[in-house]
């Protein structure tokens, strides 16, 4: 399994405006949206990302980023359009 791009292609935002890499990380955020500049916030996320790479999980997050992270596939257009048709 390879190293996980969340943080470089998305980030968690808690309740309380703390930016961290995933769901996952939340006990190590980067910053907080509420008070810093989202530059900086998003030059830390990229640092960690490169500097400690990551690839303990599969939850929704990662997959998220990594199916993003590819051309799009027919199967995740079904299942996407599938998810948003009424019921």
């Amino acid at each position: 399994m390879g190293d996980c791009q969340t943080g470089r292609l998305l980030m968690n935002i808690d309740n309380q405006g703390n930016v961290s890499r995933c769901t996952e990380r939340l006990d190590e955020p980067v910053g907080n949206i509420l008070t810093e500049d989202v530059e900086t916030i998003r030059r830390r996320l990229a640092h960690v990302t490169a500097t400690q790479p990551c690839s303990e999980c599969w939850t929704s997050c990662r997959g998220f980023a990594e199916s993003m992270f590819l051309p799009p596939r027919m199967r995740q257009y079904r299942e996407f359009f599938h998810s948003v048709r009424p019921h």
